[in-house]
């Protein structure tokens, strides 16, 4: 499943870059400084995890720490709708 990070108040695009190099993380990111992305899907805590159906509408939301099990169901459901 192709996955993307949201940068919510991180610094500018270089400094993302960085961090994401240091946590050897490769899938891509997106930066959100004004915080209107996280405004238009209704984020008020981090981290929260959005799955989008095969039309691209939110299928799952999932605030705060989950398992990797926990987002791997959500996928497979996701699929299921």
């Amino acid at each position: 499943y192709p996955a993307m990070t949201v940068a919510m108040q991180s610094g500018g695009v270089e400094a993302i870059r960085s961090y994401l190099k240091r946590g050897n993380v490769s899938f891509p990111a997106m930066a959100d400084p004004d915080g209107k992305l996280s405004h238009d899907y209704g984020v008020t805590g981090v981290p929260a995890f959005f799955i989008l159906d095969s039309e691209g509408e939110v299928a799952f939301v999932a605030r705060g720490y989950t398992t990797g099990a926990g987002l791997r169901l959500r996928l497979i459901l996701a699929d299921l709708f």
